[in-house]
């Protein structure tokens, strides 16, 4: 078997996009521009990422292994591990067991005394199933966390009436409630690059509504990023993340809702290799107006809007309940981790 390292992802840029678009197992978050974004973020985060390298390791032309070498922990793990991918993977054109075995025994050999964690393997994915069933002289650990996508066209006449009675009615007093108390709502849906001031209101909605989560779980984190958001804002810096960077690079999906103007939900992905699948990176809903039910009323017309052209809208890693009032279905993503016996 012939194995190539490279340090640079343009290195591996033509071989990428090559395998990439011949799988149509891969999510967009296996494309080569969601990669150059987790690189650049690799990059410019030195203190995050001290003490680990990343190589890209190519065999026989058909496979790559985007990794991330941790030196201090003894640790292996794919780009993107602990950022906001929610799907990992090798990067291959079509699946080979006899490869893809070769290649984690050979970084395993290479780097003995490690531990290989490949998390975020969905269920779809061959290389779940190939390590479910066991590698010769490899022990395997595995913790599985629940997924779930929505189908978005069942035979139904519209999305609204494949909901259950009570999803259904549930939508109708969010809308009723919206005209009773005076307001109005518009959903936009685009597909298009997000400039800087944008990105910066998407980024400030979705943060806060993670704060708003972490504030219920853990009262120490709430007060360090109330600190620093108290820092930042007297030494007026602003701050985005990963998502927000691809978004100004790259076009994304996203769909929006504006209740009298002014932003109270929206979601963020992209299409998937396999077209008529859109994975959410994320969902956020505005405080301000809970009581409307904003995200509801955006996913459901949001689905409504494109359930002609897209088969399922995937909601990705965690099983809300709002997911499943919207006929979500559960799959897994797998997290694996290989020691050498």
């Amino acid at each position: 078997m012939q194995v190539t390292t490279y340090k640079k992802i343009s290195d591996v840029e033509k071989l990428w996009n090559k395998l990439y678009k011949s799988s149509i197992e891969m999510s967009f978050f296996q494309s080569f521009e969601w990669n150059v974004a987790l690189e650049y973020n690799f990059y410019g985060k030195k203190e995050q990422y001290k003490g680990r390298k990343l190589l890209y390791v190519v065999f026989d032309e058909c496979l790559i292994l985007p990794l991330l070498i941790n030196q201090r922990k003894k640790e292996i793990t794919l780009l993107g591990h602990g950022e906001s991918s929610d799907y990992l993977s090798f990067i291959y054109g079509e699946y080979n067991s006899k490869i893809f075995a070769e290649a984690i025994l050979y970084v395993l050999n290479k780097f003995s005394q490690y531990k290989f964690i490949l998390d975020k393997i969905n269920q779809s994915n061959p290389l779940a199933n190939m390590l479910q069933d066991g590698i010769d002289s490899i022990k395997i650990t595995e913790i599985e966390k629940e997924c779930v996508y929505v189908p978005t066209n069942n035979g139904s006449t519209s999305f609204y009436n494949s909901l259950s009675k009570s999803a259904r009615q549930n939508y109708r007093t969010a809308k009723n409630r919206l005209k009773k108390d005076g307001h109005t709502y518009q959903v936009e849906t685009e597909v298009g690059k997000v400039n800087n001031e944008r990105a910066q209101q998407l980024y400030e909605l979705y943060r806060a509504r993670r704060d708003d989560c972490d504030s219920r779980s853990n009262l120490s984190k709430t007060i360090k990023k109330t600190l620093k958001a108290i820092v930042d804002f007297v030494l007026h810096k602003t701050s985005t993340d990963l998502l927000s960077y691809y978004a100004q690079q790259e076009n994304v999906f996203l769909s929006e809702v504006y209740i009298d103007g002014e932003l109270a939900a929206f979601c963020e992905g992209n299409y998937n290799n396999r077209e008529d699948v859109i994975s959410i990176a994320r969902v956020a809903t505005n405080s301000k107006y809970y009581i409307y039910s904003p995200g509801q009323i955006l996913l459901i017309e949001t689905i409504e809007r494109i359930r002609n052209s897209v088969a399922y809208l995937d909601l990705t890693r965690g099983s809300e309940d709002y997911k499943f009032r919207l006929g979500g279905i559960r799959h897994i993503n797998n997290c694996f981790t290989l020691e050498k016996i």
